[in-house]
């Protein structure tokens, strides 16, 4: 970004990634009357987490803050783990920024064009990438360009550039935690079942897709017991 750029921008402004990484370390399947239980509640831990945000609500108010950007969050975490934090939006979804989370074909042509020498294997590469790490659709009810998977695609860029062979197949990505998966695949068939339609095929070998209309934007530990 440059000078230019940045020069009407005032004030400070807040980037928070993986957010949920932290908070799903902590949540345990011990069953109580009231449902699962979160180790952190009512402890040191908990009290320093809703405390952070809570000041960063308060900045926020005073517009200290300008802008808080908050990325990989799920619903789970958005349900009172954090209740310090509750003015939120969640745009996950928002047509505006569908091209947010991932990179656009025309970012991976301009990469492409930066370390190939050879124009057909600008193509190529390009072709690969999309057929491994393209398809994701940020938007509901509407149509938009399907953006690529970031981490999968830099991993195959760095790969190219050293001048190895990436793993189309089975290629590294960021990993959800165990604890998470745990604790949903024992108190959710549903989650369980949402796991195995995402490995099935159709007979011409495209992946079943889920239905979407049933997916529920919010929710608590409570309601993943099925």
């Amino acid at each position: 970004m440059s000078n230019d750029q940045l020069a009407g921008i005032e004030g400070i402004y807040v980037l928070v990634d993986e957010y949920d990484a932290f908070p799903n370390n902590y949540l345990t399947q011990h069953m109580t009357a009231k449902g699962h239980n979160i180790n952190w509640e009512d402890t040191a831990v908990g009290r320093t987490f809703r405390s952070f945000w809570a000041t960063t609500k308060s900045l926020a108010t005073d517009s200290i803050i300008r802008r808080i950007f908050i990325t990989g969050i799920s619903p789970l975490s958005l349900s009172g783990i954090c209740n310090g934090f509750n003015v939120g939006r969640n745009l996950s979804f928002d047509k505006r920024l569908a091209g947010l989370c991932g990179l656009t074909r025309s970012d991976l042509e301009d990469a492409l064009k930066r370390i190939c020498e050879n124009p057909a294997d600008c193509d190529r590469y390009l072709s690969e990438m999309t057929s491994y790490y393209n398809g994701y659709h940020f938007c509901i009810g509407e149509k938009v360009g399907t953006v690529f998977n970031t981490q999968t695609c830099l991993g195959y860029l760095q790969c190219r550039i050293e001048g190895g062979r990436p793993n189309l197949v089975d290629p590294e990505n960021s990993e959800i935690s165990e604890d998470a998966l745990r604790m949903f695949f024992a108190a959710s068939p549903s989650a369980v079942q949402d796991f195995e339609t995402a490995m099935r095929h159709e007979k011409h070998g495209r992946h079943i897709p889920f239905e979407y209309g049933l997916f529920r934007l919010n929710f608590t530990l409570r309601d993943l017991v099925c």
